[in-house]
């Protein structure tokens, strides 16, 4: 299945082709993902944060300091490290909120005034939050597929509970698909 996403496109119709790129993806990654960024002279960070390693812990009660520790494994990348594209998918639905806190104080680190950060929420009960793997294949096309492994328990977000929980970033712009997901585009918040 295929899904447009034009707040997608937005953050990245300007891209330089010709500038070095540091994407980061919350996902695997994907053969369309790579194609697609092989236009672009990038170095890619695939983190697979919908793996049992990373999400099968959070199911438990772990302290502050515990969850800090555990992003910091996840997201251990080179002090330097500065990501001008964030896709998160929708990994956000996967995080409760200490949880969610804790993930974006260490993405946080690795973000600048002009990183694009893009994800996906879901906000109602009654809207199907499917278990899938996201690839981009145009600027404005993601492909969906069905996740082979178990879905994890997911958490509904509000923007104002992503506001007030997200460390670092906060929504900027939000569309409703048709699908029921909320498209988000988020902006690194200054002096985080």
């Amino acid at each position: 299945m295929e899904l447009r996403c034009n707040l997608l496109a937005s953050l990245l119709d300007d891209l330089d082709e010709e500038r070095k790129l540091t994407v980061f993806d919350a996902g695997s990654a994907t053969p369309e993902t790579v194609e697609f960024f092989s236009n672009y002279k990038c170095r890619l960070h695939f983190s697979d944060l919908f793996s049992r390693e990373a999400l099968g812990c959070l199911e438990g009660e772990l302290t502050e300091a515990e969850l800090l520790n555990h992003f910091q494994e996840l997201l251990s990348f080179p002090t330097s490290t500065s990501f001008d594209v964030c896709l998160l998918w929708d990994v956000l639905n996967y995080l409760n909120e200490p949880a969610l806190n804790a993930f974006t104080k260490v993405l946080s680190r690795y973000l600048n005034s002009d990183t694009r950060i893009h994800g996906f929420a879901t906000l109602k009960p009654s809207t199907p939050f499917p278990n899938q793997v996201f690839s981009l294949v145009k600027i404005n096309t993601l492909k969906l597929k069905t996740r082979s492994a178990a879905q994890f328990p997911y958490y509904l977000h509000s923007q104002l509970t992503l506001n007030n929980t997200l460390s670092g970033m906060k929504v900027g712009k939000a569309t409703l698909l048709a699908n029921g997901l909320l498209e988000i585009s988020f902006n690194k918040i200054p002096d985080h």
